[in-house]
């Protein structure tokens, strides 16, 4: 059966990449007395959708699963089970278990995404809910900007923010906080991650126009004249959505996605330079135009963020959470202190008191901003390097099926090498951004973002 008449796949499909974004939640538990975001139990509305797909595709997971390399399926499978294992050496069973399950289900969810992505017209579906979503999204963020708070869309997972809240994300400009952009993710360098993918997956859009083709059709034949009409449209909303998407991304004032985003762009245009210069270099032109147009009007807080990267409060941070993650490795460096249990165990033993962090301001008390290190201390150095192992391994199996001369049904075959770089760039970019972040581990959003995208990677390399 063709993907476009399977309705049920359509649907489940759209839901939840809409999820994926708007994914409102019901709190349900907490692992300790009151609310900390890291020991709390919740139930998504992606959870359903997740569900809904993994059991629409349940009969092809394991021939999925099978598309990777021998390394790859043996290093998940080891890092599988120094997770589950993990669960016997945690502090709070439940959390580990709850931690557990999200894993699992984000994984499964990946999965199941891989075994869509290789049915005929899948993938175009894909494209375009997920940049509809990057848009709006992009276009939240401006408002919530402007307004300098949350725009009251709680339900549907936006963060209650305010200038005047320390709890909120806000760079200090002229002696002034100003709040930056959440869209309805849980932090803007979450938000910034998501807006990167989105805006590597217009360059591929851009990058897959034919004008060529388009103007070869209009000499051939006067009526054909639609044909470039539909093609200058369609390069007018891919630029116009650019622009949007660039402006967004700044707002988040996020520096490492500025950098990704910036590197990735680039990175995609440089890969297609021997398949049409003229193209690559239509597309950094449009690079630099959308991003003058987000850069020129907000100078006045662009500049100082830039600037302020070695001594702001945020690097400081981040050297802080990674000493407690250091500490933990060394304490418990097999089995690690249990998957979910990092902040618990570190507070409890004082690991951040000894970092410099403060107990007295609950926002401040976060996992250690590198999942690699994140990893290793809640399931031990070898799940961590098993873990480390299956990215690497998913991404050479895709890396290599660009080098083989059959085609399938992806390719055009240009159009099939341009998703395949496509989807290799973006986890590469989440794994980059796994560097100093641990939003692609511990929360929600990042766990999908992050599943989804393996899954894209697996599902378009061959067996």
């Amino acid at each position: 059966m063709k993907f476009s008449a399977d309705w049920f796949k359509i649907l489940a499909l759209i839901g939840f990449f809409a999820a994926l974004a708007f994914d409102g939640r019901l709190l349900v538990g907490s692992a300790i007395p009151g609310f900390h975001e890291y020991e709390s139990f919740a139930v998504y509305l992606s959870d359903f959708f997740a569900v809904f797909l993994i059991g629409l595709n349940w009969r092809r997971l394991r021939e999925v699963f099978f598309l990777l390399p021998r390394v790859g399926r043996g290093s998940l499978l080891v890092f599988i089970i120094f997770a589950a294992v993990s669960v016997f050496a945690a502090a709070s069973a439940s959390l580990a278990l709850y931690a557990l399950a999200r894993l699992v289900l984000a994984m499964l969810a990946g999965l199941a995404v891989a075994a869509l992505v290789r049915e005929r017209g899948a993938l175009s579906l894909i494209a375009s809910v997920f940049i509809a979503i990057v848009a709006l999204e992009a276009a939240l963020g401006i408002a919530q900007f402007a307004r300098q708070e949350s725009i009251g869309l709680h339900f549907l997972g936006e963060s209650p923010i305010a200038a005047g809240d320390p709890a909120t994300s806000r760079i200090l400009i002229g002696g002034a906080y100003v709040v930056r952009a959440y869209g309805t993710f849980p932090h803007p360098n979450v938000f910034g991650a998501f807006l990167v993918l989105g805006l590597i997956a217009l360059c591929a859009l851009w990058l897959r126009i034919d004008w060529r083709g388009a103007i070869a059709a209009w000499r051939a034949d006067k009526p054909y004249l639609r044909i470039v009409l539909k093609t200058l449209g369609g390069s007018v909303l891919i630029a116009c959505l650019m622009s949007l998407v660039a402006f967004g991304l700044v707002l988040t004032f996020s520096r490492t996605a500025w950098i990704i985003g910036a590197g990735a762009a680039l990175l995609l245009a440089l890969f297609h330079m021997r398949t049409s210069w003229r193209r690559s270099l239509s597309l950094m032109v449009l690079l630099f135009a959308a991003s003058a147009f987000a850069v020129f009007p907000l100078r006045a807080f662009v500049a100082p963020r830039a600037a302020d990267a070695v001594s702001d409060r945020a690097v400081t941070e981040r050297i802080a959470y990674s000493r407690v993650g250091f500490e933990l490795v060394k304490q418990h460096p097999l089995f690690g202190v249990g998957i979910g249990n990092q902040v618990l165990v570190g507070v409890q033993t004082g690991a951040y008191e000894r970092a410099g962090i403060a107990n007295t301001k609950p926002w401040l008390i976060q996992p250690a901003h590198n999942i690699y290190l994140l990893v290793a201390s809640e399931i031990g150095m070898v799940g961590g390097l098993a873990l480390l192992a299956f990215f690497i391994a998913a991404l050479v199996g895709c890396v290599r099926t660009l080098f083989r001369r059959q085609h399938d049904d992806y390719d055009d075959d240009k159009q099939g090498k341009i998703s395949r770089i496509v989807v290799i760039v973006m986890l590469s970019s989440l794994l980059l951004f796994a560097f100093v972040d641990h939003f692609p581990w511990t929360l929600v959003q990042g766990q999908l973002m992050l599943w989804l995208t393996v899954g894209l990677v697996v599902g378009l390399a061959k067996a």
